[in-house]
């Protein structure tokens, strides 16, 4: 479940305006966030 979140993350970050390794690191970090916020497991690989 988390996996998508990360992927729609990950879209949504605009291309141009960082350098991957800062859009990696967010599109990872924030859909743990959004899964503890829901009482999720937040394991990306899920």
């Amino acid at each position: 479940m988390v996996s998508w979140k990360a992927i729609e993350i990950a879209n949504a970050l605009p291309a141009e305006a960082m350098d991957d390794g800062r859009a990696i690191r967010i599109a990872t970090a924030r859909p743990k966030q959004w899964a503890a916020r829901r009482g999720l497991p937040a394991d990306v690989r899920d």
